[in-house]
């Protein structure tokens, strides 16, 4: 049996044999099936032969069919799919409503350039407009035991297998998708109007059903055959790392309250926490572009995994060599992310961003990687737990705030809220020592610090350094005081 990996078989083609070129003999455009469903899929044009190639549709050979998969995304995150049909109801929560949905088709036996346009292929790069899932769907035969990882927390845990499936899907422009004629093959982007109209719940179906006329994809002479709606899509089988990373509560609460009742709200820090993994694995010596990672929400409801894999079908071995090492893989990934000049609630190409991950570069956070990477280290990596206080906290308070730090004074909590002897919310903090019931403030809030005065806190402003040191190492019980 020979290894997968070294003889790639997931391999299709741009067929320009039909078109007449003169080009056709000198060029080889074949890719592996997960890079042509986006590269060769319908719309798109590539570059050969100092010519434009533009794809049309799909082959369709008369005695062999595509595999047709229908699939759904849950609210709870999960992810599940079926041929031709998909389970009504999640596996996870039981629930029936779903946040997307679609079918997609393998095409695998390649794309169709119905003309060559004779175009130059100009100074840029031909667009891409498609948008890519990447779902983990199960590791495929019995479920491989989570073990404990040396050096993590006792509550995080991993489990690895030569046999995780992974389903990628080009659901269109705008997640809009494609519409396909099973006859002839030709397919083109679904329009936005088509997309909008044929559902209003979920997302990616692609447009309705549609028998307009249409050129034949080989012959160009009117097809009458129908325009249903598809995605395109790939499956396979590789090595696969799943890391179950404990959730900090401090944390939990925000995150929660950002999204209202959504258990996705938590997919955010987690897709920074994969991010700062997967980009930090040339430290361990394998290239970034071997691997490729998503989210899974089938292990525990409500809170995802990170599945780190091997890029290629069949698995090349680099997700074990990560499993050896992992406590050293997030040591570097925390270095890497704390070192960046960029700002905590953002992320940039020197920590979390790259071209792979660019429809997430809005919402990947150095805050959130941070935060869940440091907390699942069973011990602190050196002393980088004041650095991160200090960039959390306002740049006014900085100052003040390293030098008690440098002091040995107890780690505030910074934004701290304050709740009345009710429990309702009436302000925040720049900076609190609960145990102590102290704070430094850096504004003017009467209700906050009348509610505070009248729970026996002590109030600090930035002006009176002195004091809050005082009020820090002075063992005698608080008197409800507030500096001028």
């Amino acid at each position: 049996m020979l290894p997968k990996y070294g003889f790639p078989v997931d391999v299709v083609g741009l067929n320009v044999v039909q078109t007449g070129s003169t080009a056709e003999n000198e060029i080889d455009l074949t890719r592996d099936l997960s890079l042509a469903i986006v590269d060769y899929a319908p719309g798109h044009s590539v570059v050969a032969a100092k010519k434009l190639w533009t794809s049309k549709g799909i082959n369709i050979p008369r005695d062999r069919a595509a595999f047709t998969f229908a699939w759904a995304k849950c609210e709870c995150g999960a992810f599940r799919r079926g041929l031709e049909h998909v389970a009504v109801t999640c596996s996870v929560c039981e629930s029936a409503a779903v946040s997307a949905r679609g079918t997609f088709l393998v095409p695998v036996h390649g794309f169709v350039e119905a003309v060559d346009t004779k175009k130059g292929p100009g100074d840029d790069r031909p667009p891409r407009s498609a948008r890519v899932i990447r779902e983990f769907g199960s590791f495929k035969g019995d479920l491989p035991d989570f073990e404990h990882v040396p050096g993590l927390r006792r509550d995080s845990r991993m489990r690895t297998s030569r046999q995780g499936r992974i389903t990628i899907i080009n659901t269109g422009p705008a997640g809009r998708g494609y519409r396909l004629c099973r006859f002839c093959g030709a397919s083109e982007p679904a329009p936005a109007f088509a997309a909008a109209a044929s559902s209003s719940k979920t997302k990616g179906s692609g447009g309705a059903s549609a028998a307009q006329a249409h050129p034949h994809v080989r012959t160009g002479r009117p097809c009458k055959g129908t325009m249903s709606p598809i995605q395109f899509g790939h499956e396979y089988l590789t090595d696969t790392l799943e890391l179950d990373l404990p959730l900090p509560t401090a944390l939990a609460p925000s995150l929660r309250a950002a999204s209202g009742d959504s258990a996705v709200a938590l997919e955010t820090p987690f897709q920074s926490a994969l991010q700062a993994l997967l980009l930090a694995c040339p430290t361990l010596g394998i290239e970034q572009s071997d691997l490729n990672g998503t989210l899974s929400w089938s292990t525990r409801q409500g809170v995802p995994t990170l599945i780190i894999h091997d890029s290629v079908p069949g698995g090349a071995g680099h997700v074990f060599r990560i499993a050896a090492r992992l406590r050293e893989l997030i040591e570097s990934a925390v270095i890497r992310v704390r070192e960046c000049t960029c700002g905590l609630d953002s992320s940039c190409y020197g920590c979390l961003r790259d071209y792979r991950n660019q429809f997430d570069h809005e919402r990947l956070t150095r805050a959130d990687a941070l935060w869940l990477l440091e907390y699942a280290l069973e011990t602190p990596l050196g002393s980088h737990s004041d650095s991160r206080l200090l960039d959390l906290a306002e740049p006014s308070a900085r100052p003040l705030l390293a030098e008690l730090l440098d002091e040995d004074v107890s780690d505030p909590e910074i934004g701290y809220e304050v709740h009345d002897a009710d429990g309702r919310y009436v302000g925040q903090v720049e900076a609190a020592w609960p145990m102590k019931r102290v704070c430094l403030v850096v504004d003017v809030d009467t209700g906050r610090d009348d509610a505070l005065l009248r729970s026996e806190w002590r109030i600090a402003r930035l002006a009176d350094g002195e004091a809050l040191r005082r009020w820090l190492t002075d063992p005698d019980p608080p008197d409800g005081s507030v500096t001028p």
